[in-house]
């Protein structure tokens, strides 16, 4: 992370998570504060060994980190998952681009593959082929398709799965202008 960066989240989150001095104690600083959660999330260190790190109690510790992802998720939700307007769900071509991202339909486009995991998580995602491209041409071009056909994606086969009925088949949910075939 960038020390402008640093800053930044400093500036969004500070006058939040900053504390007071009292008579009897001085308060931890705003950008420790900042410093020791964002460690915790880059390294996973545990608590113990941060406390020795920042030398700050281990209940400090855990309040600090709880409070300042809470400032963090406050501020930084509004900015990266807004809600988008109504300009926002438009799509126009970049510029220069001709009829590249024109599709048979008379718009423009752009193609996205995507696969998620059994938690919705997207695990793969492969976005911008212009929309004049057929879906099946992207599938087998792209680097999913590629992945999936040389088998670099780590699919375990059926026999490896274990036999219980908790275990969700491996399914792609395609249009149907996609190729079909086995995986």
């Amino acid at each position: 992370m960038t020390p402008i960066q640093f800053g930044h989240l400093l500036t969004l989150a500070g006058p939040i998570i900053s504390k007071k001095n009292t008579n009897y104690r001085e308060s931890i600083q705003t950008k420790d504060r900042l410093a020791l959660t964002l460690r915790f999330l880059a390294s996973g260190d545990l608590m113990v060994s941060l406390s020795y790190q920042f030398r700050i109690g281990r209940s400090t510790v855990s309040r600090i980190i709880r409070e300042t992802c809470e400032a963090l998720r406050d501020k930084l939700y509004p900015i990266v998952l807004a809600k988008p307007s109504s300009e926002k769900w438009l799509f126009k071509a970049p510029p220069n681009t001709g009829s590249q991202y024109h599709h048979y339909k008379g718009g423009f486009s752009i193609i996205l593959l995507a696969c998620v995991d059994a938690d919705y998580k997207f695990v793969l995602v492969d976005i911008g082929w212009e929309g004049h491209n057929s879906d099946g041409g992207v599938f087998i071009h792209s680097v999913i398709g590629q992945a999936i056909e040389c088998n670099k994606i780590n699919i375990p086969n059926s026999a490896a799965l274990p036999s219980t009925k908790t275990v969700v088949p491996f399914v792609f949910v395609v249009t149907r202008h996609f190729p079909s075939r086995t995986i």
